[in-house]
């Protein structure tokens, strides 16, 4: 799943007039900040059986922290996440990420807002 920003040419040509450096750290902290809040919200609801699967969920960062994967590491997590002929879904990744977009979203704007005001 990935977060479409819309205005990114505007985004990019305001942040050329900044410290990059000091754009990339704050924007470094919302992405490892978030990335923890959705491995909490996907631990909390993940189903439970044997808690393998839900032991098996971590955030890795990559991309020098800004890229963070957050997912289990299970041969059976796609089934349970979206079900099989079996078996009915039961969805943990997909409301987890969708209830942390908004987050996200709104602590990207504001790293935005704090390096372009006045720019």
């Amino acid at each position: 799943m990935k977060v479409d920003l819309s205005g990114a040419d505007e985004l990019i040509s305001a942040l050329k007039r900044v410290d990059k450096a000091r754009v990339d750290s704050a924007l470094i902290k919302c992405v490892k900040t978030n990335a923890s809040e959705l491995e909490g919200h996907v631990k909390e609801i993940v189903p439970v059986d044997t808690g393998t699967l839900s032991r098996s969920i971590n955030t890795k960062m990559e991309d020098g922290g800004k890229t963070a994967i957050t997912e289990p590491d299970t041969d059976y997590m796609t089934y349970v996440e979206y079900g099989t002929y079996k078996m009915a879904a039961q969805p943990y990744i997909r409301p987890s990420f969708y209830r942390q977009e908004p987050a996200f979203k709104e602590d990207v704007k504001k790293v935005v807002e704090e390096f372009t005001k006045g720019r």
